[in-house]
């Protein structure tokens, strides 16, 4: 997320599957890595597209979710690149 001269390169980081048995697993190896409160945020089976969009627009640094969270957003307030 910053280059050698830790000048950062990317607001946030979205990791994006396809289906909810390896969001599943990715959400775990996501939140096993060691960070700080507020970093990470995972879209369980709870989160719905609002939540996606919410996290986003609020710049959480790594958000980890299925694509099908993505067609129901309407208002991204930052480019996302996928």
């Amino acid at each position: 997320m910053h280059d050698a001269d830790e000048k950062q390169i990317f607001d946030t980081i979205i990791v994006i599957t396809d289906r909810c048995v390896v969001d599943n697993q990715l959400q775990k190896a996501v939140l096993s890595l060691e960070h700080t409160d507020g970093l990470i945020r995972v879209m369980d089976e709870n989160c719905t597209s609002k939540d996606l969009e919410s996290a986003i627009n609020k710049g959480i640094k790594i958000i980890a979710t299925t694509i099908q969270k993505f067609p129901n957003i309407k208002d991204i307030e930052k480019k996302v690149l996928i």
